[in-house]
This record gives C-alpha cells, structure tokens and sequence, in this order.
C-alpha cells in the first residue's frame, strides 16, 4: 500500500514504510492506515496527474477513529493475553474507553 499510494521506492524511503507497519504492528486498524494514505496530499497529487477524482474516505467504527486508544487496547490483549485480540473485542473495550462508560482500570481488572 505504502509504495502505491506514495509513488515511493520503499528501499530508499524504508523509514516512512518502517512507521507505518509499525503502527499497524501495533493494532491500529488497517482502515485508519488506508483512509490516511487516501486522504495524504500526495495520493491526491499522483490522481490529478492521471485526471481523476481522488475521493474521500470517512471511518466511523471507533477502532478507526480513535487509534491511540486501539493501539492500548491491542496491548492489552498481547501483554495479557499473549495473543491478537477476537474480532469484537478491540471495538467494545474501545467504545467502553470512548463513552467514559469504562475506565482503564476497569479495562484491566476485565483482562
């Protein structure tokens, strides 16, 4: 993704891919990385040149729009768990987080 979206050579710009991987090792969603990548002047610079429109991309599921808070709960789940979390879990401890209806502690006694 990272070299199509940013017509870069991912050896000379390793740093760049390195930051982005990064965050995605870190559980921030795959959804977040893409709707940046989309929304990065510079994607919009490579569309103008071949003529189209670049579009926009909007994310609503709170894994997407609060990606601090997904990358805690994704370590929760590795430091106390030792695994990746199920598929619900990251968007439910995160919505708890997010509507103040949970707290970290609580997040932690839960785990």
């Amino acid at each position: 993704m990272y070299s199509t979206f940013f017509n870069r050579d991912i050896e000379t710009d390793s740093s760049g891919k390195n930051y982005w991987s990064s965050k995605l090792n870190s559980g921030i969603a795959r959804r977040y990385v893409f709707t940046s990548f989309v929304n990065w002047k510079e994607f919009g610079d490579i569309c103008t040149s071949y003529n189209i429109v670049k579009g926009n991309i909007t994310i609503t599921d709170v894994v997407d729009r609060y990606p601090d808070i997904t990358a805690f709960t994704y370590r929760f789940y590795s430091k106390s768990l030792d695994r990746k979390p199920d598929q619900d879990g990251p968007s439910y401890w995160a919505n708890r987080l997010v509507l103040s209806s949970g707290t970290a502690a609580d997040m932690a006694f839960g785990f």
